[in-house]
C-alpha cells in the first residue's frame, strides 16, 4: 500500500512539473476548455492554478465549452463524460443517470445527488486531443 501511495505521488509531481514546464507547447494550436455553470465559467480557463469548486447545493445546467486561446469566442459546448471521485475510495465511478453517454451538458443537482463534501467531480472531454489541458475537476465543498 505504501509503494502505490509513493509512486501515485511521484507520478502526480512529475505530470505537474511536465504540465508547468510544458503549457505553451501544450496550448499551441489548440482550444482550452473550461466549465460552465447556467453560462458562467466556474473558473478561468486560461489560468492553470484556478480551481474550480461548487457547493454541495449548488443546481443548474453544467456544460463544458471550449475556449479559443484569444479568450473572444465563438465558444463552443464540447461533449464530456462525467464522473465522481468519492473522497474515501481510490477511483472513481460513473454518475449513474449518466453512466456511458457522452453528453452536452447534466443537470448539476441530478449529480450532487451522489456526492458529499471533499468529493470530486471528474469531467472526461470526449475529443481531448483537440482541447489543451483544462479544469477536468470540480471540486464539491459545502459553503462554497
Amino acid at each position: 500500500m505504501l509503494v502505490i501511495s509513493v509512486v501515485f505521488l511521484y507520478s502526480n509531481f512529475i505530470l505537474k512539473e511536465a504540465v508547468e514546464e510544458n503549457v505553451t507547447d501544450l496550448v499551441e494550436n489548440k482550444s482550452c476548455v473550461g466549465l460552465k455553470v447556467n453560462n458562467k465559467w466556474l473558473a478561468d480557463p486560461f489560468d492553470l492554478k484556478a480551481r474550480a469548486a461548487v457547493d454541495i447545493h449548488h443546481s443548474g445546467i453544467l456544460t463544458v465549452t471550449d475556449a479559443p486561446n484569444n479568450g473572444n469566442g465563438p465558444f463552443t459546448t464540447v461533449a464530456f463524460k462525467i464522473f465522481i471521485k468519492k473522497n474515501e475510495f481510490f477511483g472513481s465511478f460513473p454518475v449513474p443517470e449518466y453512466a456511458h453517454k457522452s453528453v452536452l451538458e447534466v443537470d448539476l443537482e441530478t449529480v450532487l445527488k451522489h456526492c458529499k463534501p471533499g468529493d470530486q467531480i471528474i469531467i472526461e472531454v470526449i475529443e481531448a486531443g483537440k482541447y489543451a489541458p483544462g479544469f477536468q475537476n470540480i471540486s464539491v465543498e459545502e459553503g462554497c
